[in-house]
């Protein structure tokens, strides 16, 4: 059963505005199980926040957090979801691959290093959203392992190997300091966009001192 409220109300009166310049254009509004909703709010929580949204005639509850573009999202735009949903299946890309990457008789280092690009594309997707919150993340030491996983498979290193010198010698920098670089690149960008300023000069300064400041970060 639906709360019913002030919030569930203008809720309501905003998806059926958007539902009816749809169906203006010609379009009508899929309203099957696969349907998903979140309500984002802050940290004051309402008693009259409503459980559920009516789409025509369909209700559609609002769930804990939402997957939206590949990224996990919660009710309190936290990223936790996302990170556990990553890590796992990072987690299993990395298994999988080291079946194929022996550090005897494997593919050679170019060869790994293609596979281990993969593993960190998959890790490291939409990092300018979360990238300033991955540092106090209590599954950055999960993240962290896989990373030195990859990292000594790469550089066909005994498990003993630090981390520290796995990904220096992989020359993976650590995930935390790879996000917080990504999120400070697109920011910049953004605003250079925004203010009409960006050149394919500009575009290189930015990451050539974002990365920089990257390995500097990394070195101390």
């Amino acid at each position: 059963m639906c709360a019913i409220g002030t919030h569930s109300l203008k809720a309501e009166i905003l998806v059926n505005k958007v539902i009816n310049k749809i169906s203006k254009l010609g379009l009508e509004m899929a309203r099957d199980v696969e349907t998903e909703a979140i309500l984002f709010y802050g940290r004051r929580l309402d008693a009259d926040l409503p459980r559920c949204i009516m789409v025509g005639d369909t209700p559609i509850d609002f769930s804990s957090n939402i997957k939206y573009l590949g990224i996990l999202i919660n009710v309190n735009w936290k990223f936790n979801f996302h990170y556990n949903y990553i890590e796992e299946k990072a987690g299993r890309v990395v298994r999988a691959l080291n079946r194929l990457m022996p550090n005897l008789r494997g593919p050679d280092e170019r060869r790994k290093r293609l596979y281990a690009n993969v593993v960190m594309s998959m890790i490291m997707y939409g990092a300018p959203m979360w990238g300033d919150t991955i540092g106090t993340s209590k599954l950055l030491p999960a993240l962290y392992k896989l990373q030195r996983s990859v990292a000594q498979r790469v550089v066909s290193a005994y498990r003993s190997v630090s981390s520290d010198a796995a990904l220096l010698l992989a020359r993976f920098p650590p995930i935390k300091h790879l996000a917080r670089m990504r999120r400070r690149v697109y920011i910049l960008i953004k605003e250079h966009k925004e203010a009409g300023t960006l050149s394919t000069e500009t575009y290189e300064e930015i990451k050539d001192i974002e990365f920089q400041r990257m390995c500097d970060e990394w070195r101390d």
